[in-house]
């Protein structure tokens, strides 16, 4: 009789299966089209640090803290070339009708 695989196993495999496809497409979008290739390892760093922006976020905006959902910039860490709020959650550096300082 061959072994059954417990189903805690098999939710786990397709949770793994879901996390790889949202983290490729997260990739996809913060690179602005398909993800470069990249090592297991690399990847997995992006990933966490994606996670832990996400997280710092989060963390800010429920202080109360207007953050920028982009680049996590907020009204006392502003980003290294300057900003201003373009919108509500979002910086000049980031949005993508502001030119950059650079550009000028």
């Amino acid at each position: 009789m061959a072994a059954e695989t417990p189903i805690v196993a098999v939710q786990l495999d397709q949770l793994e299966e879901d996390g790889l496809a949202l983290a490729a497409r997260l990739m996809e979008e913060r690179c602005g089209g398909p993800v470069p290739v990249v090592s297991a390892q690399d990847f997995t760093i992006a990933i966490v640090r994606a996670f832990a922006h996400g997280q710092a976020v989060a963390i800010n905006q429920a202080a109360g803290r207007r953050t920028c959902r982009v680049c996590g910039c907020w009204d006392l860490h502003a980003c290294d070339d300057g900003c201003a709020w373009a919108g509500a959650d979002i910086c000049t550096a980031c949005h993508p009708d502001t030119p950059s300082p650079r550009d000028h």
